[in-house]
């Protein structure tokens, strides 16, 4: 399993996926290889304190093209969160 803390300073999915994409794309044919015997996915926490119809993540045609190049799925776990400044405590 990795995760993006490489860019923990942008709230951009693209970048996320994309540094993750940069770790694995140079050994590409290996990991397809290996997804034969097992399924390959990426996995986005998306936690947004404002949802609504058309307010998610918009991916870049150059990470589709990275995560279709790996032979990966692609699965969003979206989440509400309430806003940390309307908090009263």
């Amino acid at each position: 399993m990795l995760e993006s803390a490489g860019v923990i300073h942008s709230k951009d999915v693209n970048d996320h996926i994309q540094y993750l994409l940069d770790i694995l794309l140079p050994h590409r044919h290996i990991i397809i290889e290996f997804g034969q015997s097992f399924e390959i996915d990426v996995e986005v926490l998306w936690e947004s304190t404002y949802l609504y119809a058309g307010t998610g993540p918009v991916l870049s045609p150059c990470v589709v093209r990275g995560i279709a190049d790996l032979g990966a799925g692609l699965a969003f776990d979206i989440y509400q969160i309430e806003d940390p400044s309307s908090v009263t405590t």
